[in-house]
């Protein structure tokens, strides 16, 4: 598995015609991973990793579920957001989830 910094350090020109392998590359072209990244830069640090992408995955997850549990009957009970929390569906910096 490799990362988009490795990629940069090693350089593009070596890797050409080589698969990469991770849960996350900063260079993906979506509106999702631009927002994400205009929200790192925005940030006191500034670095987009894998573990970033997945903690900010996991909060909008818990956040839409908290919505809708707090929509249907006004509070935040642990088995509510839960059961809201299966089967959504969002489209993450990292592509489709």
């Amino acid at each position: 598995s490799i990362g988009d910094h490795e990629i940069q350090r090693i350089g593009a020109e070596v890797m050409e015609g080589h698969y990469a392998c991770w849960t996350y590359f900063c260079s993906s072209e979506n509106i999702e991973n631009t927002a994400f990244l205009r929200g790192m830069r925005n940030s006191d640090v500034f670095f987009p990793s894998d573990p970033a992408e997945a903690a900010y995955s996991q909060m909008l997850v818990f956040a839409n579920a908290a919505e809708t549990v707090l929509a249907k009957q006004g509070d935040l009970s642990v088995a509510a957001v839960r059961e809201a929390m299966i089967g959504q569906e969002f489209r993450s910096p990292a592509g489709a989830c």
